[in-house]
């Protein structure tokens, strides 16, 4: 990989992505090699600049680590029953979702349906398709490129 400060015009090559730690490890360096040349230049930067960049670096590691598996579940998920409908909601988990997928099962057993795919900002779904059953199951799960996290789940009796 070429240093910053190299003038060539050769193609610089991508690290392997599915190799995580090489590169943390990469931007790591990156991150380390532009504070020195930073310092080099500003011999005394304002106060709390340094700290803000580093702590902004360190929030961009952590996205970008987040954005190279599958999802986190979805935070907070919760099925509230509102007479002929129950309105389930959840927050977004940190990292990269392409949206979400809920399913409903029944009280008593049986497999859950797929009864809707969300798209990734959505944080509401009312279900309004019910039946006679006294208590209705949700199972919600996020997904990306990479794959699906694992479900969070809720329950509203009808």
């Amino acid at each position: 990989m070429n240093k910053p400060n190299d003038s060539t015009n050769e193609a610089q090559t991508a690290p392997n992505s599915g190799d995580t730690g090489q590169l943390l490890q990469t931007l790591n360096d990156v991150f380390d090699t532009f504070q020195k040349q930073l310092q080099s230049k500003v011999p005394e930067p304002a106060e709390g600049q340094a700290a803000e960049a580093a702590k902004a670096f360190d929030n961009l590691v952590a996205e970008m680590a987040l954005n190279l598996g599958p999802p986190l579940p979805p935070e907070n998920f919760q099925a509230i029953n509102k007479g002929s409908e129950i309105e389930l909601s959840w927050t977004i988990p940190p990292g990269f979702t392409d949206g979400y997928v809920l399913s409903r099962g029944k009280s008593g057993g049986g497999q859950f349906q797929e009864i809707a795919r969300l798209a990734n900002d959505q944080q509401q779904y009312v279900d309004r398709e019910l039946g006679g059953y006294s208590t209705y199951l949700y199972r919600l799960h996020a997904f990306n490129a990479r794959g699906n996290s694992p479900f969070a789940e809720a329950q509203a009796k009808k």
